[in-house]
């Protein structure tokens, strides 16, 4: 009785309650305060809220989570709608604000409050929530809130369907704006009710997808099952366009796994569409228990040219006219079959094998592993190639600084050149900036660079398929090159086209004094191709007492290595402000030791004489000679033949020759004969022998021509005309010594000869005149010269007192008197001692006499001693040139005129010494320190070091004369050298080499 009581109340408080009791809902909410913020909200709210954000895979964005104190609607977080993964590109310029929430158990209503977070508190725009069931239809009224920026969070939209079928929701802004959520709340059927159906949806359609010709595109499809679905769902697809196929993995999709992935397929050859196809994927569940009918999507398709014309990475760029086709997972793989490609400014063009050349643009790498390829560097007018073979680039890891080229180098036993040169390495870096470094190490082994053995040198160019090749800086610079009677110091050659370079150099030409100027260079196909420069007003000896005043010069190389030009050469001393020689003409030079020069030109003495047809001759030895065809004349003298002579530094010179001589007397029986002259740093002098006596002229570089006796320069003694000049009379007494050899009167008359008379001792009487104008007899020359001149000349005059007298025909202006002078006589020996020699000498001594002692020889004068000294002796060192015998000349000059050139000794000269083969040469080696030393046999040569290292690397260094080691730095134990030294002369000719090699390790 009790039991049944008390079951009945509880019946009873259950009607008295409204028994059946109301179903009570469940509701979940999120409120985004456990999330850090930023983080990324996908299925954090799976378990605890039955919720799902897909994301951009289905629709819309992943709400992230931002931090809003002041404006959350609880807490500090709020969740924003509007973050786009991938930018304008994934998801377009002008997007809205989205995402969409999936259940999975179907909810009775969803609602959420929204706000504008942080946004212009003037703006204020409309954000919407929809909600769909199953099959996508939309459940309810949208519902819509206008929200302000910055404000507080509190519009609460709120969608229900009372029947418990809402499967997804949209939250919705038209914009992008700083749209966000927060407290989203979905009520849930009562536990207690019976559950709903078994339902699902599909999600993942594209949206639109293209399929490159000749590969697939996958598209994954997602099974989101609700209340409880479970089973297979079978998958089809309709609406394909021609030449697509597709596939599901896996189909069906049972259990409660839901996922697969559909692939479309455009086979190869396919025609590219321009239209899109729709595609129907149709979900069918197996029975009830996955869902109550079949669910679909659709998407857009279409097939795509499979034609890139760029793939680009960090690090690359390439380009074609042709096609990369893609393939492979992700189609990271760009493929390109017999076509040339434009990677950072080099051209990559197939030869043989499969012809293809496939980048990565995922692993970075660039590879033809069955194919050659020809690389070059694009440039106009031709291309620059510098590397044959496989290509096998890898360009993985992090970090952006240049990086080495892998699979493009110098290959063991390949020829190759870049610009017309042989190379021996080549480096290749790509940049970050998608541009090519190219380095090649050069090796000119060439004249000039290859007379001390071939030098290597490098030098890099940037190019890139915006800009070409950049020949900015592709410049070769070598320090220093020695080469016979040449030393180039700063060649600085830039690359121009076509293999040539040109650019500047130092040019020091090896002279007894060094000459440095400045010359333009050129390389062209791989070879010397010119040497020249030009320039004037240099005034620069070259030698003692010899000046370069203008050079202009090329080097040519057959059929002899030869320099030829023009140059202006001057030597001696200067005379009366005048260069004693000057020669300009054209040059031919012999590039030897010595170096010797040869020019044809014209050439003048003192600045006054010209020697026509004229040669030179100089040498670093120091010879300058020269010579040619003389017309001159010598006031009463007139000579015409060929003339040679040679330059001493400033203290001599000579000039002389076998010539024709005639004095210009009216009514000579015989006017011309065998004459000689003499020109030197004194003057010019000039005679003639006429029957047995020597009749002449000469003069200083700043006076004029006299007549002159016997070749002997004794100065003239002006006597002062007798009063009344016009009429006959005394012209004046002379008293002469004993043993005069001869003596000589000179008159000249205005407007004619005068005739005169000649009184001496013992009564000798000698008369020339117009009825007796030339007397020739007993040791007496007299003439009446066409000059208005009157001349007599006495051979061994007796002593006593000569009187002249004019016989008035013509006014006197002058009266001179002349003595004759003893024969100069020197001798002279020479002894040796060593290498040097000793001259000793002992000489007449005439007043107003010196005297020049010369060595001279095949290729030598060189000026030993001038003096007027009795007897001496100086010790000296034999002139450089050719062995043999050396004359000793003595050129006598009286009175500052020349008068006379004797040969008084000779002596036999050695060859000039060369450099012997260098002894003891060895290579040690301390760290990355290499020593090398050796010995000299021969002191006073410098000596050149050629280094030559296994990766083809050379280079020659010069040491002092008083060196004998060379220390190299920074050389790895890993590294041989193999090394050859040998001497060097003033003029760069080689002596023997000696060799020795260096192990590594």
């Amino acid at each position: 009785m009790r039991g049944r009581l008390g079951a009945g109340i509880v019946i009873a408080v259950l009607l008295v309650l409204g028994a059946p009791a109301a179903a009570q809902a469940v509701v979940k909410t999120v409120s985004f305060d456990d999330l850090a913020a930023g983080t990324s909200v996908s299925n954090q709210y799976a378990a605890s809220a039955g919720v799902t954000f897909p994301g951009q895979s289905d629709y819309g964005f992943l709400p992230v989570v931002r931090s809003a104190p002041g404006q959350a609607h609880s807490g500090t977080n709020v969740a924003d709608f509007n973050t786009c993964v991938g930018g304008t590109d994934a998801c377009g310029e002008f997007r809205p604000a989205l995402t969409r929430g999936r259940f999975s158990t179907s909810a009775k209503a969803v609602s959420v409050v929204v706000g504008y977070y942080g946004g212009d508190p003037s703006v204020t725009v409309p954000v919407e929530l929809s909600a769909y069931d199953a099959s996508g239809t939309q459940v309810g009224t949208t519902q819509t809130a206008d929200v302000t920026g910055g404000a507080p969070f509190t519009q609460r939209l709120t969608v229900t369907a009372p029947d418990a079928r809402i499967a997804y929701f949209n939250l919705y802004r038209q914009y992008a704006d700083d749209v966000a959520m927060d407290d989203l709340a979905i009520t849930y059927p009562d536990p207690a009710e019976p559950p709903p159906p078994a339902d699902f949806t599909i999600s993942g359609g594209p949206g639109v997808a293209e399929v490159l010709e000749g590969t697939s595109t996958a598209v994954p499809l997602d099974i989101t099952r609700i209340n409880g679905s479970a089973g297979d769902v079978n998958y089809a697809v309709s609406g394909l366009p021609p030449g697509i196929t597709a596939a599901f993995a896996p189909n069906p999709v049972g259990g409660s796994d839901t996922h697969t992935v559909l692939t479309l397929t455009a086979a190869t050859g396919a025609a590219a569409q321009v239209d899109y196809a729709t595609v129907t994927v149709t979900a069918t569940p197996a029975n009830a228990a996955v869902g109550p009918s079949p669910r679909t999507i659709t998407f857009l398709t279409r097939i795509k040219q499979n034609c890139d014309r760029t793939v680009s990475f960090t690090y690359v760029d390439a380009r074609t006219d042709g096609c990369f086709h893609k393939f492979g997972d992700g189609l990271h793989q760009h493929e390109i079959v017999n076509t040339t490609v434009h990677i950072n400014g080099l051209n990559f063009t197939p030869l043989d094998g499969d012809r293809d050349l496939v980048i990565d643009d995922d692993k970075k790498t660039i590879k033809s592993p069955n194919s050659t390829f020809a690389v070059t560097i694009a440039s106009s007018p031709v291309d620059i190639p510098i590397y044959t073979g496989t290509i096998d680039m890898s360009f993985a890891g992090s970090g952006t600084g240049p990086r080495d080229v892998t699979g493009i180098g110098l290959k063991a036993g390949q020829a190759l050149s870049v610009a017309g040169l042989p190379v021996t390495g080549l480096g290749v870096q790509f940049n970050s900036s998608a541009q090519t470094v190219v380095t090649p190490t050069f090796k000119l082994d060439f004249w000039p660079f290859n007379y001390l053995g071939a030098i290597t040198t490098s030098t890099s160019l940037t190019t890139s398929n915006d800009h070409g090749a950049s020949f900015s800086s592709f410049d070769l610079k070598i320090p220093k090159v020695e080469a016979l009677a040449l030393t180039l110091t700063n060649v600085s050659l830039h690359y121009q086209d076509s293999g040539t370079w040109s650019g500047s150099v130092t040019a020091t030409l090896n002279f007894a004094k060094k000459l440095t100027i400045g010359a333009g260079f050129g390389i062209k196909n791989g070879d010397f191709d010119s040497l020249s420069a030009s320039v004037g007003n240099l005034n620069t000896p070259i030698g003692t007492g010899i000046y370069l005043q203008s050079l202009g010069f090329a080097i040519q190389r057959t059929p002899a290595l030869m320099l030829s030009g023009s140059i202006g050469v001057s030597g001696g001393p200067s005379v009366a402000g005048k260069t004693a020689v000057s020669v300009n003409g054209t040059l031919k030079a012999t590039l030897a030791d010595p170096f010797v020069i040869e020019v044809n030109g014209n050439a003048k003495l003192g600045g006054k004489f010209q020697i026509g047809q004229a040669f030179l001759r100089y040498s670093s030895f120091g010879l300058f000679e020269f010579g040619g065809s003389a017309d001159w004349s010598l006031g009463p003298l007139g000579v015409n033949g060929s003339v040679n002579g040679w330059v001493a530094g400033l203290s001599a010179f000579d000039v002389e020759g076998q010539l024709q001589g005639c004095l210009h007397i009216d009514y000579l029986p015989d006017p011309c004969a065998t004459a000689k002259a003499l020109v030197s740093s004194i003057g010019i002098a000039g005679c003639v022998d006429v029957f047995g006596y020597g009749v002449g002229a000469a003069a200083t570089w700043s006076g004029d021509f006299d007549a002159f006796t016997g070749c002997d320069l004794a100065p003239w003694r002006p006597q002062k005309p007798t009063a009344g000049g016009a009429q006959a009379g005394s012209l004046g007494a002379v008293a002469i010594p004993y043993g005069l050899p001869m003596a000589a009167w000179q008159v000249q008359g205005k407007g004619g000869p005068p005739g005169v008379t000649l009184t001496g001792p013992h009564g000798r009487t000698i008369t020339v005149n117009k009825a007796n104008p030339y007397i020739k007899r007993d040791g007496v020359v007299a003439g009446l010269l066409e000059d208005g001149t009157t001349f007599v000349v006495v051979k061994s005059p007796a002593a006593g007192t000569w009187r002249l007298r004019s016989d008035g025909t013509f006014p006197v202006s002058r009266v001179r008197y002349a003595r004759g002078l003893p024969k100069p006589h020197v001798s002279a020996k020479v002894k040796r001692s060593g290498t040097r020699r000793t001259l000793s000498w002992s000489l007449t001594p005439i007043a107003g006499q010196k005297v020049s002692f010369v060595e001279s020889g095949k290729d030598v004068h060189h000026a030993i001693k001038t003096t007027s000294a009795r007897r001496g002796s100086i010790r000296f060192t034999p002139a450089q040139g050719s062995a043999g015998v050396r004359k000793v000349q003595a050129l006598v000059s009286q009175d500052g005129r020349p008068r006379a050139k004797i040969t008084v000794a000779s002596f036999r000269a050695a060859s000039a010494l060369k450099p012997a083969t260098p002894k003891r040469l060895k290579l040690t080696r301390k760290g990355t320190r290499v020593t090398i030393s050796w010995t000299a046999p021969r002191a006073g040569f410098r000596h050149a070091v050629h280094i030559t290292l296994p990766d083809g690397t050379q280079t020659v260094r010069i040491v002092s004369a008083k060196q004998r080691s060379l220390v190299l730095t920074g050389i790895a134990k890993t590294v041989a050298l193999k090394v050859s030294v040998r001497g060097l002369t003033a003029g760069n000719a080689k002596g023997p080499a000696a060799s020795a090699s260096l192990k590594a390790g």
